[in-house]
């Protein structure tokens, strides 16, 4: 049966009936992938900058097929935009490395009291544990942004142990208090000039330009970076990375200007600018 979304909002979303002059709203009470969804829409109506967002996402994914466990609980939803309307649109880090930054900012305000890192590429932690995962995908003229993240604590069999945001002291907040804090943020006009900088580090990357990289952000050149440096969880730690059939061990020393993990290995430090850390090793030796 096909999945249909709900004609009217629950009065705790009311908020986003501010939206519906920039972004149509589709709201579901039970979804199986956002992301699906708003690629779904991509491919049957074309492209219109989209907020997709499920009470309860049965069949969520992550990168490289992962399986993505949400509750009721959970915040879960997806962005849909024209390439060029995404508010991070024309600077060099990646997107997911943007929306990172935006969603650890918010968590941080509000829950000063906890803990929150990003972990390269797409990941929140809370502590040593995964609190929230970032998927982009990108089709024909339009990127899609999907975000989930736990408010309660996740029970599956077998699974790994994730974090939730309910192990704070007592303050909990609603995983719509949570959206509504977020979307102000990285729909902020000056969201831009905050992140990335002066115009002299707001430029198209181009193969030249990758080349002298390495050195702006080792220079301290790089805004972004900056940003990144605040909440990055692997700073400092011994990681293994692969990439396809290429497998890199270094210590991390933090992003480049272009979202590259930077990998320091003996005298020399190897940018590395796709991949999935598999390992951080307790040992630094």
């Amino acid at each position: 049966m096909e999945e249909l979304p709900e004609t009217v909002l629950p009065e705790q979303l009311s908020f986003l009936r501010e939206l519906s002059t920039t972004m149509e709203v589709v709201y579901f009470r039970e979804l199986g992938s956002t992301n699906d969804y708003a690629l779904k829409l991509l491919e049957t109506r074309g492209v219109a900058t989209t907020l997709v967002l499920a009470e309860h996402q049965k069949e969520g994914r992550g990168r490289g097929g992962k399986k993505w466990i949400a509750t009721e609980e959970s915040l879960t939803f997806s962005l849909l935009y024209p390439l060029k309307k995404i508010p991070c649109y024309g600077n060099p880090p990646p997107v997911s490395l943007c929306v990172g930054v935006v969603l650890w900012e918010t968590l941080c305000d509000l829950l000063p009291e906890l803990s929150f890192k990003i972990k390269w590429p797409n990941d929140l932690y809370l502590g040593s544990r995964k609190l929230a995962g970032i998927l982009v995908e990108t089709q024909k003229e339009g990127i899609v942004v999907g975000i989930g993240l736990n408010i309660r604590e996740v029970k599956e069999k077998d699974m790994e142990r994730v974090a939730s945001l309910e192990e704070g002291p007592e303050k909990i907040v609603t995983k719509y208090q949570v959206l509504e804090a977020f979307l102000k943020r990285w729909h902020d006009p000056g969201l831009a000039d905050r992140l990335f900088g002066t115009c002299q580090e707001r430029f198209e990357l181009t193969e030249g330009q990758i080349a002298n990289d390495l050195k702006n952000i080792e220079d301290s050149k790089g805004e972004f970076a900056k940003h990144w440096k605040k909440g990055d969880y692997l700073a400092g730690k011994k990681v293994e990375v692969q990439n396809g059939n290429k497998r890199h061990i270094g210590v991390v020393k933090g992003i480049s200007l272009a979202g590259a993990l930077l990998l320091e290995q003996g005298e020399t430090t190897l940018p590395v600018y796709a991949g999935t850390v598999t390992t951080v090793y307790e040992n630094q030796g």
